[in-house]
């Protein structure tokens, strides 16, 4: 990430990370996932949190 990122490739290492979240079925809470969900409103990747809210902590 860090190499994507000293490179401007800010979009896409958040994508990364949000799909490394993911794949590792780390819970989450809602409040994070909100976080998550508006960055990703604000670099235009909405599929970059599809799919994490099967993972959020009741």
């Amino acid at each position: 990430m860090r190499h994507l990122l000293s490179h401007g490739e800010e979009a896409l290492a958040f994508d990364t990370m949000c799909s490394w979240i993911y794949e590792d079925a780390l819970p989450i809470t809602r409040q994070y996932y909100a976080t998550l969900v508006a960055m990703a409103d604000e670099r235009d990747t909405p599929a970059s949190v599809r799919r994490l809210d099967e993972l959020l902590m009741d």
